[in-house]
């Protein structure tokens, strides 16, 4: 009789119920299936493979356990599905420009990544001719039939008008499918900008980091006037208009408290088309050592999100982690610069990440990049391509393979001197949410079934979501950490 044994692949959680609960929960981290399984069935099942690996395999737990490489011939190579997937990483193949338009910004945020890591700040604009260069490079490597989404940033991105104006009215004319978003402060938008937002389906995410005492905490202008109310002013013009609007906020000792409260409150009342609430990043040449720990920001994002899906509002950060999960599609590369995207500064330097690239770490001008026949040809983009949770020895074997996409490559490189390890903060952060997920699935389909083993199906797993619905509205998605 063959023998068999779990695969290293299967992890085993507890499930986190208020009450004692009877069932263990099952993940492959690699297909990302879960079972949940009554305890004493799974000691049995334990038992016996510990003892001499024979089972009867026409038991239909037992079989269902098989069919889902959860129970595994005693020789099978449990990293050949690991090494398939990390074949097929290497690609690039850019759907996202994301393009700096000005190093001048009307704002002194205190934890700004971009203002405290510039080499040489000399706040230009991107001139015309270094955006239209930028948008036909983009076009001659980005796919076609796929959509595309060029990214609008500065500094404040709306100092550089005249530029916005112009790459609405020649992307059309280079790409097929397409989307615009706007990131910007928000102080400088006026209802010119708004209407013309609206005729050319710009989705704009305003900086707002919850309410005027905490956002005007860290987010002054130069003269340390808080920005709240112009921010706010610029986020109602554009509601006003028609526009899609979403806030992106930073989380941080100054607001954390007030997050799931007050916080929440405002922006349930303000009904933004999105909500994304981002951790601090590291900085290369200041110490920012009081930043937020990664369990204490989990923790309050995974009690945000439970309130605002009661009322069917999309969190970004959640729902990035949660979507792969319920779609179990793996999730191996977290940002558009591991492959999927080109960045280029006003000065007209190329790369993939805006912050190494204004830190002068990497990058190539423009004359350089468009001679190339693909950017395969580029050290720098082949090597940031390759870095994802299946190349990265630091991640094999871990539970959130298939979810993490390898945090953030920048935060990685301020730490290690390198992008071939990884900031640890992302580790707890997905391991913390995926315990969520784990629990709350249980919860939405267990109610009266007393199986010895309960299997969610498909439909099974959206219930997750609760009230939220994943629409075509564009903004419900990872600005540039799409999958």
């Amino acid at each position: 009789m063959e023998s068999f044994r779990m695969s290293k692949n299967v992890f085993e959680l507890e499930i986190e119920k208020k009450n004692p609960c009877n069932y263990i929960a099952l993940y492959h981290s690699i297909s990302m299936d879960v079972i949940y399984i009554k305890k004493a069935m799974y000691e049995s099942i334990k038992s016996a493979l510990l003892s001499n690996g024979t089972i009867e395999p026409n038991d239909n737990i037992i079989c269902s356990l098989i069919e889902k490489k959860y129970i595994v011939l005693y020789e099978t190579d449990d990293d050949a599905e690991y090494r398939k997937i990390a074949d097929t990483i290497n690609v690039i193949n850019p759907t996202t420009l994301r393009l700096q338009l000005t190093e001048s910004c009307n704002l002194n945020c205190t934890y700004c990544q971009i203002e405290r890591n510039y080499k040489n700040n000399n706040q230009i604009h991107m001139s015309e001719d270094i955006a239209a260069r930028s948008l036909a490079l983009f076009a001659k490597y980005a796919p076609k039939g796929k959509q595309k989404t060029i990214i609008l940033t500065g500094g404040e991105p709306t100092l550089n008008f005249k530029v916005i104006k112009l790459l609405l009215q020649h992307t059309k004319e280079l790409l097929d499918s397409y989307r615009f978003i706007l990131f910007t402060n928000g102080t400088k938008l006026t209802e010119q900008m708004a209407k013309l937002f609206k005729e050319n389906n710009v989705l704009v995410l305003i900086s707002l980091d919850g309410t005027k005492v905490q956002h005007d905490i860290y987010r002054k202008d130069f003269s340390g006037k808080g920005s709240f109310d112009n921010a706010l002013n610029g986020y109602n013009l554009c509601k006003q208009c028609g526009c899609n609007v979403g806030i992106s906020g930073v989380v941080g000792t100054h607001n954390v408290n007030e997050l799931d409260d007050s916080i929440t409150d405002f922006f349930l009342k303000i009904k933004p088309d999105s909500l994304g609430l981002n951790f601090e990043h590291y900085l290369l040449n200041a110490d920012n050592s009081n930043i937020l720990p990664m369990e204490k920001y989990a923790d309050v994002i995974l009690s945000t999100y439970i309130r605002l899906r009661e009322q069917g509002m999309y969190l970004e950060n959640i729902n990035r982690v949660i979507e792969p999960f319920v779609k179990q599609r793996i999730n191996a590369k977290e940002c558009a610069a591991l492959g999927r995207g080109i960045t280029v500064l006003p000065n007209g330097v190329v790369g993939p990440c805006k912050t190494l690239l204004v830190a002068g770490i990497i990058g190539k001008h423009l004359d350089e990049i468009e001679k190339l026949d693909s950017l395969k040809d580029d050290d720098v983009f082949l090597e940031w391509s390759n870095r994802s949770t299946y190349t990265l020895e630091c991640c094999k074997g871990c539970i959130g393979i298939s979810l993490c996409g390898s945090g953030c490559t920048y935060d990685s490189y301020v730490l290690n001197g390198n992008i071939t390890n990884v900031d640890k903060r992302a580790c707890i952060f997905i391991k913390q949410i995926l315990d969520f997920m784990i629990t709350d699935l249980f919860c939405h389909i267990q109610h009266s079934n007393d199986n010895d083993i309960i299997i969610p199906t498909a439909e099974d797993r959206q219930k997750i979501y609760s009230t939220i619905r994943l629409d075509d509205n564009d903004l419900k998605r990872s600005v540039g950490h799409e999958i």
